[in-house]
């Protein structure tokens, strides 16, 4: 009789069961793309540039390729800069030009209309904006959203920092200064102690709408942070079920030794946006045998979550296409994949060569 009650009573509710949304990987297609040795041995940053193309830079040049089959569409060169003068690129999309860090000038150049303009950093700005750490996220014309190290928290009054709650900055180019500051570590990295590299600090980041979402590789949490005020954030776990994190790595004092210890344990990778699917996901790298004699023996999986942060599921990639799947760049509907592991064609072809797309069931 009492289940028959809380049956009628689940009916008149209107009780339904939780809906799943299942997605398959499945591999699309494999290219063959033959380009200058220079550019497929030695790029640096590879990434969308509007609908249409991918970049990368290598010495004193950038290379546009066209994203259906990756063919040479065009060589900048800058002769007025020397061989290696431009190290990390990224693109500052409200201006449509493209910024170089030069490690030898200690400086940026801007890339815009066909010129190449030199903008000089002091050495602390130049390590702090270095964009190996910002991912290249324009929030407007002249500013860029930063990460902090615990290292660069050196570089500022302590009166204008928490170490405990400031991990970004937002660097303003027009006035050649950090203009903000705002979030906060994961457990992972304050209940560190020791030599912590600052591997470790970097996350993964994107832009979403008016959204910041971080994730750190240590950390199964994801933040989202407002763009409109940096102190309104929400943050949520969207973990692997099929590994656990390494403890933080308080008791070893030996760089090399933790950065090991790092290489080889599992961790989370980039997170991606795939706008024609409208989901959101987070690369999985699993653990590596300290005995493997090759890293194209690691095991990846992809997490997929919504703009919730809520996790819709997890799927065993490895077997799909064997790459290595920290570098997936994202496309609308999946990824693009080097063929380093799988499909390795020799250093005169460029290395992605692979699409996969994202398929619901």
């Amino acid at each position: 009789m009492k289940t028959l009650f809380l049956f009628l009573l689940c009916l008149l509710a209107g009780c339904q069961g939780k809906k799943t949304t299942n997605y398959k990987i499945v591999l699309k297609n494999q290219f063959t793309t033959s380009i200058p040795v220079e550019f497929s041995t030695q790029f640096s940053t590879t990434f969308k540039w509007g609908n249409m193309a991918f970049i990368t830079n290598v010495s004193n040049k950038i290379l546009v390729l066209d994203e259906l089959n990756f063919s040479s569409d065009s060589i900048i060169e800058f002769p007025d800069y020397e061989a290696n003068d431009i190290g990390t690129i990224s693109l500052n999309q409200f201006k449509n030009s493209i910024i170089g860090h030069s490690e030898k000038r200690n400086g940026f150049i801007e890339f815009a209309d066909g010129k190449a303009t030199y903008y000089p950093l002091n050495l602390s700005d130049y390590f702090i904006v270095d964009n190996r750490k910002s991912s290249g996220h324009f929030i407007s014309p002249s500013k860029m959203i930063i990460s902090l190290t615990k290292g660069d928290l050196s570089y500022f009054p302590k009166e204008m920092i928490d170490e405990k709650l400031t991990t970004f900055g937002v660097y303003d180019y027009s006035q050649m200064k950090v203009t903000d500051f705002f979030g906060s570590y994961p457990k992972e990295i304050l209940e560190a102690k020791g030599n912590y590299p600052k591997e470790f600090q970097i996350p993964f980041n994107l832009i979403y709408g008016d959204k910041l979402i971080v994730g750190y590789p240590l950390s199964d949490d994801l933040i989202s942070y407002s763009l409109d005020d940096f102190n309104d954030f929400e943050s949520k776990k969207v973990e692997s079920n099929i590994f656990k994190l390494p403890a933080p790595f308080s008791d070893r004092e030996d760089r090399y030794e933790v950065f090991k210890l790092f290489y080889y344990s599992n961790k989370y990778g980039p997170i991606s946006y795939h706008e024609d699917l409208d989901i959101f996901s987070r690369i999985v790298i699993h653990e590596l045998s300290v005995n493997s004699k090759d890293a194209c023996d690691r095991k990846y999986s992809v997490i997929l979550f919504d703009k919730n942060l809520e996790k819709i599921e997890e799927i065993e990639v490895s077997d799909i296409y064997n790459s290595d799947w920290s570098f997936a760049l994202p496309t609308p509907t999946g990824f693009l994949l080097s063929g380093i592991c799988e499909n390795y064609l020799g250093e005169d072809y460029f290395i992605y060569n692979a699409y996969v797309d994202l398929i619901k069931i």
